[in-house]
């Protein structure tokens, strides 16, 4: 069962229900892709209402049915969760983003990037953001002031192996035909140390305004290190993406991997959250047998031209054997940051939780237990989060084993309260899952909207209400 479970978690394989299951990257790509009380991390007595049972909590979501978006002869996919696959814009308008897999029997993968948007009179055409190439991967998506950002990262193999990462833009609220040609964001040298070259790999992007912030796990050459080991950078725009920072270093160069990084943005301030392997002992991004990870968080002021706290140490593993923790989400909203992640320190399997700053990062609360409580043989991966005023969402997929095989289900919970109690959960899918993975999730003032991945295709469900 944990190894049914790590498939989610790490990019290493893929599963093969009728049509191509990619639950990773790598397989499927080709990419490889202190105590609390001295860090400002705090925890409150109890934490937040998480039963998944209370009589009184708020009530559970009614969905929409599912409608495939993608519709495509050709395999449909989302990617690993710590950027946003969906979006709302000022005007209400949902936009919806995904890789299409062109020809899946090549190594790496020939894709293409899509786009769709919703409209007041429904579902536009698929737009195309870029051509068939191999290695395109984690396409992510952020909108706002009328512009929608669509990044990626392109693997090529050859010479040496590297990534780049590329962006496209609309300034007309993504209609058709109104993005531009790619450009290129950042492109690595092919620089090989080991095990192997610069990889630019699995952006998160957020947008305010003018500003356009990009995040991403690059495992160029550490010189401290003598090798290359992923590290999170951070490139901004401030002119809506016509012109682009140096690449800016997040994470401390500390020979462990710092990967899975997610960003969102409030005024002048730039959060930024990861996953960090510097407790272990080896390094879980070269395969390591026994992961210790943690969850970190940094902030940056200014519109992200420096750090301005720390980094953060959200997580410690109890005594005893350490334990996992991967894929993060993070929200801010209403002087709030918000981030849930995946973690096995509960020891029976995977859990999200979650845990919430009140002072845009410079303090954390942080739970006594999970948010989810996933079913005997499942476990609970890949949250995402989106937050309006102080209504906090939270989507992941209940991942389920036994002998009839795997399947897996997208739930929802909310919080109306900024995170304090939760409803209890309900099936985004409304029974109609078959494998239903990677789901992504946006607000707006009047709807809920959720994409997901099932069955090589992109299904979307929505529900009124804050």
């Amino acid at each position: 069962m944990e190894q049914a479970l790590r498939n989610p978690l790490r990019p290493i394989r893929c599963l093969s229900l009728g049509l191509l299951i990619c639950l990773g990257a790598q397989s499927c790509d080709g990419d490889p892709s202190s105590d609390r009380g001295d860090t400002g991390v705090t925890t409150p007595d109890g934490g937040p209402s998480v039963d998944s049972d209370t009589p009184d909590a708020l009530p559970t979501r009614v969905w929409s049915p599912p409608e495939n978006i993608s519709q495509s002869p050709t395999y449909s996919d989302l990617r690993i969760n710590w950027g946003n696959s969906v979006a709302v814009d000022d005007s209400g308008a949902v936009h919806a983003t995904w890789r299409e897999v062109v020809d899946p029997q090549t190594s790496p993968l020939v894709s293409k990037i899509a786009h769709r948007r919703r409209g007041p009179s429904g579902w536009e055409p698929t737009q195309d953001l870029s051509g068939e190439a191999p290695g395109l991967g984690h396409p992510k998506l952020a909108v706002d002031a009328g512009h929608v950002y669509v990044v990626w990262h392109q693997y090529d193999p050859a010479p040496a192996g590297f990534d780049s990462l590329h962006l496209a833009v609309s300034a007309a609220g993504g209609i058709a035909g109104s993005f531009g040609s790619p450009a290129t964001l950042v492109d690595d040298a092919p620089v090989v140390v080991s095990p192997a070259g610069d990889l630019s790999t699995s952006p998160s992007i957020a947008a305010v305004d003018d500003w356009v912030y990009v995040v991403w796990s690059d495992d160029r050459v550490v010189p401290t290190c003598g090798t290359n080991v992923p590290e999170v950078y951070l490139v901004r725009s401030s002119d809506r993406g016509g012109g682009w920072s140096t690449p800016q270093l997040v994470s401390a160069p500390d020979c462990r991997s710092s990967w899975t990084p997610a960003v969102a943005a409030s005024d002048d301030f730039v959060h930024v959250a990861w996953t960090d392997d510097r407790h272990n002992t080896d390094d879980c991004a070269l395969g390591s047998a026994a992961c210790h990870e943690e969850e970190y968080y940094r902030r940056l002021a200014d519109h992200g031209a420096a750090p301005d706290t720390p980094e953060l140490r959200l997580t410690t593993d109890d005594p005893g054997p350490p334990v996992e923790s991967w894929a993060g989400s993070v929200a801010v909203s209403a002087g709030a940051v918000h981030y849930a992640w995946m973690d096995l320190s509960g020891g029976d399997g995977w859990e999200v939780y979650y845990a919430r700053s009140d002072d845009l990062g410079l303090g954390w609360s942080l739970p006594a237990e999970p948010l989810t409580h996933h079913a005997p043989g499942c476990g609970s991966v890949r949250p995402t989060l989106a937050a309006e005023g102080d209504v906090v969402h939270l989507v992941w997929f209940e991942l389920c084993t036994d002998a009839a095989g795997d399947t897996a289900t997208v739930f929802h919970r909310w919080s109306a309260d900024g995170g304090d109690t939760w409803s209890n959960r309900s099936d985004v899918t409304s029974g109609n899952a078959l494998f239903a993975v990677h789901p992504s999730v946006a607000v707006a003032p009047d709807a809920v909207h959720v994409v997901y991945n099932d069955q090589a295709e992109i299904w979307y469900a929505t529900s009124p209400g804050p």
